[in-house]
């Protein structure tokens, strides 16, 4: 079971364009599909590599502007019946959405990935790769990212994300965001078998990153539906470390993409919609061999508000009221 908790901070917004809803608390239930893929190129052959359990059912909750998620992953792990060395599976996102900023923190550890060469956006052949399951394959992600939102007092990127308020007007703002990760990926002998890459396959590649994106979000609203854009792209400065007969360092540019997108539909009462992140960055394995990561997260959510009891109101801590400026 995973836990994920998404804070919220509620500074005044303008009245004209942002509602929100003090003193209440929001409940939900949630269908998420998320995980850490791979992109593997070369010589123009294509592969994607997934991780086991995508697919989570949950519920949610939201007060104190704190909000809550428990997922228990449904999907079963592919060739289950097969696998001989234990899968890992560990995906924390949290994302903060206050007036000014987004913050999100990222961490993630997969051990075992599946080979999806014949997907339809892939060109390489189900017959190029005998191996379909890789167990041995082992990624760790860390990411913390912010995002300056330039718009604050008008546009409310929560209320697409965590329903702690609700979009009146249409409006956007400029972004400006930075961020640190890092990547780590390593098998046993070598990442990738020869079925997929030559032998000059690497045993482990690890890259560390300092991004910068400017960006554009834009908040559409018709009656009670709310549609959010946003999109940020730039370079990302990556010191390289990859593992083969010997040790291989390099400083590099590589693009980063982060896009969001939700659609939402909140009377004030009751609430639903669907949002998705992804967030795509480039490396490089080998001269011949690219990695794109490709960390993506689709929430469908449907749920309602209530007032908060005045003994849970009570209990709300100080530092809470400091951070929405009561």
């Amino acid at each position: 079971m995973l836990l994920k908790p998404v804070a919220c901070q509620a500074q005044a917004f303008d009245k004209t364009f942002v509602r929100n809803f003090p003193d209440t608390i929001n409940a939900r239930w949630l269908v998420v599909r998320k995980g850490l893929h791979l992109d593997l190129a070369q010589r123009g052959q294509h592969y994607r590599l997934l991780p086991d359990k995508r697919t989570y059912l949950g519920v949610g909750g939201f007060f104190w502007n704190i909000g809550f998620s428990l997922l228990v992953p449904v999907s079963s792990p592919p060739l289950s019946g097969f696998l001989q060395s234990p899968v890992k599976r560990f995906d924390f996102q949290g994302s903060v959405y206050s007036k000014y900023w987004l913050l999100d923190v990222v961490y993630q550890h997969n051990r075992g990935y599946e080979v999806s060469p014949a997907s339809h956006y892939l060109s390489a052949p189900e017959t190029t790769a005998t191996v379909s399951w890789l167990p041995d394959l082992e990624v760790r992600h860390v990411r913390v990212g912010a995002a300056r939102v330039f718009n604050g007092e008008q546009i409310a990127m929560r209320s697409s994300f965590t329903q702690g308020s609700r979009q009146r007007k249409s409006i956007a703002s400029w972004l400006l965001s930075g961020g640190l990760s890092f990547f780590d990926v390593h098998g046993s002998p070598v990442i990738f078998p020869t079925d997929l890459l030559p032998p000059t396959s690497p045993q482990q590649v690890r890259s560390r990153s300092l991004e910068l994106q400017p960006g554009f979000a834009a908040n559409l609203v018709h009656r009670y539906w709310t549609v959010n854009v946003t999109g940020l792209a730039g370079p990302s400065l990556q010191h390289r470390y990859v593992e083969k007969t010997s040790v291989e360092k390099s400083w590099a540019v590589e693009p980063v993409l982060d896009a969001r997108m939700a659609v939402g539909y909140d009377n004030g009462r009751y609430f639903f919609g669907i949002w998705g992140v992804a967030h795509y960055m480039q490396s490089v394995a080998s001269p011949e061999t690219k990695l794109t990561y490709i960390n993506q997260n689709v929430r469908l959510y449907i749920g309602f508000r209530f007032a908060e009891p005045d003994w849970l109101r009570k209990l709300e801590p100080e530092i809470l009221d400091r951070l929405e400026g009561k």
